[in-house]
């Protein structure tokens, strides 16, 4: 009902025209502590994007020189394991640091 939804934003605002006193100044301020508080975790967010992007190409330029036969030919089996070993390692890091992206974003959602 429409005239039902008029009355309730008109009963939502001040009755008085004139503003309140350092109003808009407190509002700015409240707005930027509250950016303030939120910035350390947009931090930890933006470092654990950075994370998963750096090892998400080193994953990839590894799988690329395993994907390689002539590697096989010309590598010893002790440096195939080394870079297999690390791409386990790479595979973990990155599930820890979309963990990290997760809690930061939810607690941003949250904040």
């Amino acid at each position: 009902d429409i005239a039902a939804y008029r009355a309730s934003l008109t009963a939502a605002e001040p009755q008085s025209g004139a503003p309140e006193p350092g109003g808009a100044r407190l509002l700015r301020k409240n707005r930027a502590d509250e950016r303030a508080a939120l910035a350390p975790l947009r931090r930890l967010q933006q470092a654990a994007e950075a994370r998963v992007a750096a090892l998400a190409a080193e994953r990839a330029a590894i799988e690329g020189l395993l994907a390689d036969p002539a590697l096989y030919a010309a590598t010893s089996a002790a440096d195939i394991v080394r870079a297999n070993k690390r791409l386990a390692a790479i595979a973990d890091a990155i599930a820890e640091a979309e963990e990290a992206w997760l809690a930061a974003a939810s607690a941003l959602e949250e904040g």
